[in-house]
């Protein structure tokens, strides 16, 4: 993506974050218009707005976070009660009595990705094979999959090399996931 590109998406957001702050934008026409700014919405983004004679708005509800510590995935946790963060509550879960459980998802450009640890997980094979679904299997959508990221680990075929979306494996290591790996 070209820092032109980059720029005008920014520019989209940044508008847009104007607008959810109540603010009155100018008119503005999109070719598409992308309803979150979450990793899947702005890696989406990203990718139409590689094409400069189309015109992409992104609509988030929040704005982009000046929160202090938002980039710290230690702080993640203090993050769930905090303006960044739709509270929202499952519907009664059948398997366990009926309980009802927190179900946080981000309120601001990034969405969920940016208040859950920095965790980036893909799913696994068996996970999209074992739903039996058409056209939903693991050879069907792992194109997309490392279409969509920049793997800045150690060269791999089974990552991508030019996607909207940079993903690293943690530096220095976690002793605590590989202890829960392990198990």
């Amino acid at each position: 993506m070209s820092a032109l590109t980059r720029r005008s998406t920014l520019a989209g957001l940044v508008w847009l974050s104007t607008l959810a702050a109540g603010k009155a934008p100018e008119t503005r026409q999109f070719d598409t218009l992308i309803i979150g700014a979450g990793t899947a919405g702005a890696a989406l983004a990203a990718r139409l707005s590689e094409d400069s004679g189309h015109k992409v708005g992104v609509l988030e509800a929040g704005s982009v976070s000046t929160e202090p510590g938002i980039d710290n995935p230690a702080r993640w946790f203090a993050l769930l009660g905090s303006d960044l963060v739709f509270k929202d509550m499952t519907a009664p879960q059948q398997h366990v009595d009926g309980k009802v459980y927190f179900a946080p998802h981000g309120k601001l450009v990034g969405g969920s990705g940016a208040i859950n640890a920095m965790i980036h997980h893909r799913p696994t094979p068996g996970d999209l094979n074992d739903w039996g679904l058409p056209g939903w299997g693991w050879d069907d959508l792992v194109q997309y999959f490392e279409g969509s990221e920049t793997w800045l680990g150690d060269v791999s075929d089974a990552r991508g090399s030019a996607g909207p979306v940079s993903v690293m494996p943690m530096p220095g290591g976690d002793a605590f996931s590989d202890a829960v790996l392990a198990a």
